[in-house]
């Protein structure tokens, strides 16, 4: 559910993003069989190979953005990828992704 909708969840409140990951851990505890105090971060990464919810958010993101600039997407979305030219020397360009 999360792969689909990252670029939205994006701009969500820390508040829905905390209750989203305490879902999340839920459901990993129901599927390793652990207990409601029990630690659940290893399993979550070592065990379910899933990142927490804030880092798997940026990581699509960045995927996202990086297919932008290699053209491996629809045209509609690479659209949406505006150049932003840079003010200082040292940074060429950024690209900022409004979904």
């Amino acid at each position: 559910m999360v792969e689909y909708c990252n670029n939205v969840l994006y701009s969500i409140s820390e508040v829905y993003r905390c209750l989203l990951q305490s879902v999340l851990n839920v459901v990993a505890r129901l599927i390793a069989g652990k207990r409601k105090f029990d630690d659940i971060t290893n399993t979550i990464c070592d065990d379910l190979h899933r990142l927490p919810v804030r880092q798997c958010i940026l990581y699509e993101l960045c995927t996202l953005v990086g297919k932008c600039l290699r053209h491996d997407i629809p045209s509609y979305l690479i659209d949406l990828c505006i150049t932003v030219s840079a003010t200082t020397a040292s940074l060429m360009s950024t690209f900022v992704l409004t979904l």
